[in-house]
């Protein structure tokens, strides 16, 4: 994880560049409450099932069968590909035999839906989220809602809540066996203590399989206006049947620009994250 430590120091530096006081979305304490200088960042929230989570790869056969129906390979379930027919090798019948029928495929439905839960630890706080995707071919749609729990900056012992909602319009341009890689538009809502926050957000978000059931996962989204948003994260994916579960790591930069009171307000919430999604 020495990369993603670099990733986290560089989201810190150019996210949250010049003076910015932790909480996010929160107005500074007063000078006697004697409470606002405690100068803490928490780390990130995950962005459920991920925006990631979402459409199926599905393995290529290693076997061909000379006579018989195709057959539909069953789904590693993790959403990333689609389910697709094996055709089989067609081999000429033995002298007297009749020939098999023509192989009929059957109905496969063009959409696939992934709902998921997803929680995350990082210093003095966790984060825990609900997603879901629809996704056909290369068009989806992908939403999600988190709560991001960090301990109170202000000395009161408290805790902060900071909301998120998520809606974006994903498009896959690429595309296989080997795993999905697509683009993400849409719009982010961060319920903070003393404001609610909207932008446009955009990224990419993809998985590439290694063989088997295995692969890695990663995803880059970025809010420029009227608040900052930098959340990257990478990681591993296990598809079994039609369950998924994913580990990694996750880096969410916020930064409120002074929009509450003035002064720049911001967090950085970074550590790991756990994943388990359902593919229907």
């Amino acid at each position: 994880m020495s990369r993603f430590a670099a990733l986290s120091l560089f989201v810190s530096l150019v996210v949250l560049a010049g003076p910015a006081e932790a909480r996010f979305g929160k107005r500074s304490a007063p000078p006697s409450s004697g409470g606002s200088g405690s100068g803490y960042r928490a780390p990130p929230a995950p962005q459920p099932a991920y925006r990631s989570g979402r459409s199926s790869y599905e393995p290529v056969s290693s076997g061909r069968y000379a006579y018989g129906w195709p057959r539909r390979h069953a789904s590693f379930g993790y959403g990333y590909g689609y389910s697709y027919w094996y055709q089989p090798y067609p081999v000429a019948p033995a002298v007297g035999m009749v020939a098999p029928a023509a192989p009929v495929a059957e109905h496969v439905s063009p959409i696939r839906v992934t709902v998921g839960v997803e929680g995350q630890g990082f210093m003095r706080g966790a984060t825990l989220g609900l997603a879901a995707a629809f996704e056909g071919e290369h068009w989806g749609v992908s939403v999600s809602a988190a709560d991001i729990i960090a301990k109170a900056d202000d000395g009161s012992g408290g805790v902060d809540h900071i909301g998120n909602l998520t809606a974006h319009l994903t498009y896959a341009f690429l595309t296989g066996q080997y795993g999905r890689l697509r683009g993400e538009v849409g719009a982010d809502a961060f319920f903070a203590p003393d404001a609610i926050f909207v932008g446009p957000t955009a990224g990419l978000s993809g998985v590439v399989w290694l063989g088997g059931p295995v692969g890695l996962e990663a995803a880059v989204m970025a809010t420029p206006w009227p608040f900052v948003q930098l959340d990257a994260r990478a990681g591993l994916a296990l598809g079994i049947e039609n369950w998924g579960f994913r580990a990694g790591w996750r880096v969410l930069a916020l930064n409120d620009r002074g929009l509450v009171d003035g002064v720049a307000h911001g967090d950085v919430f970074n550590g790991p994250y756990l994943g388990v999604s359902y593919v229907f």
